[in-house]
């Protein structure tokens, strides 16, 4: 669901930030799911970015599974600029 790699940062920490056009979006999907994610698109230099908890191993998971299950969702899924051109 990221469409540049390069716009997942790593670190030490327990959460990721990411920017995606769909944020808002995506941070509804996940918070449907009790994954805790904040907006951090306020901030200077980061917008369109959200910042997902990580705590643990099982959340790790259930993140990675949620995050699937999103990218499976909005596959084959076109928006209207995409069927004008």
């Amino acid at each position: 669901w990221v469409d540049d790699p390069r716009t997942i940062r790593t670190d030490q920490a327990n959460f990721l930030l990411a920017r995606h056009p769909a944020a808002d979006e995506i941070r509804a999907f996940l918070a449907e799911r009790s994954i805790l994610v904040r907006k951090v698109s306020h901030y200077p230099g980061l917008d369109g970015c959200m910042r997902i908890a990580i705590g643990n191993g099982r959340a790790l998971r259930d993140t990675d599974r949620a995050l699937g299950e999103c990218n499976l969702q909005n596959q084959g899924q076109r928006t209207t600029e995409d069927t004008t051109t």
